[in-house]
C-alpha cells in the first residue's frame, strides 16, 4: 500500500464504531506469527506457481534469507 492509499484507509477509521476500533487495534497491535506470514505469502502465488510481481510461471523457495524459509 502506497503513502496516499495508506492515508485514505487511516481517514476511513473515523468511520468505525467503538467495537471496531477496538477489534483493529487488536489485531494491528498483535505480531504476526510465522506461519500466518508463510500463509499469506502461499496465498500470492496461484496454483501455477505464477509469481505475484512479474507474472512468470514456476515460482519456487529459492533459499533462507534473514532467519525466513
Amino acid at each position: 500500500m502506497d503513502g496516499k492509499e495508506f492515508q485514505a484507509w487511516l481517514a476511513e477509521a473515523d468511520g468505525l464504531s467503538a467495537q471496531q476500533r477496538e477489534e483493529a487495534a487488536r489485531v494491528l497491535g498483535e505480531p504476526a506469527s510465522l506461519a500466518s506470514v508463510l500463509k499469506l505469502l502461499e496465498d500470492r502465488i496461484d496454483e501455477h506457481r505464477r509469481c505475484p510481481r512479474c507474472n512468470t510461471d514456476g515460482a519456487v523457495i529459492r533459499g533462507r534469507a534473514n532467519g525466513l524459509t
